[in-house]
């Protein structure tokens, strides 16, 4: 089994390589481990996240401890790094959403239902982008 100091050099070896590929090797990125990152709506722990602020070019991916079990093949780990990346990629067109709506007049329960929609269309984009550049990158 890999252990997780192994695993950590092999997530910062491939966000070095993706940010470029990304066009965000500019972006200031902080990394944080080993973080209590909750489940998602279909209920499995939460791997990684990212904040990414296109703004301010900088973005902070964290890893729970999830990573050292769950990802055993390099594939899939690598995979999760380039998904959590393109968020830096994506995060404008998800910004640009909430803050175009943020005028409109709705319940509280149709923009709840609203920015759920947003998320879940950013995420399918992110995953878009990132198995396209998957593509191109590794034939």
């Amino acid at each position: 089994m890999v252990t997780p100091q192994t695993r950590r050099k092999q997530i910062l070896r491939w966000i070095r390589v993706w940010r470029d590929r990304l066009g965000v090797g500019d972006w200031k990125v902080e990394v944080e481990w080993d973080k209590k990152l909750g489940r998602n709506t279909h209920g499995y722990q939460v791997a990684a996240r990212c904040y990414a602020q296109p703004k301010y070019r900088q973005a902070s991916l964290e890893f729970s401890p999830v990573v050292n079990t769950a990802y055993q093949d390099k594939e899939g780990l690598e995979k999760l790094v380039l998904h959590e990346l393109a968020h830096c990629v994506t995060e404008e067109t998800l910004e640009a959403a909430f803050e175009s709506s943020s005028n409109i007049k709705m319940s509280k329960e149709v923009r709840a239902q609203f920015e759920s929609w947003v998320r879940q269309a950013n995420e399918a984009e992110t995953e878009a982008l990132a198995r396209a550049l998957w593509k191109a990158y590794k034939k």
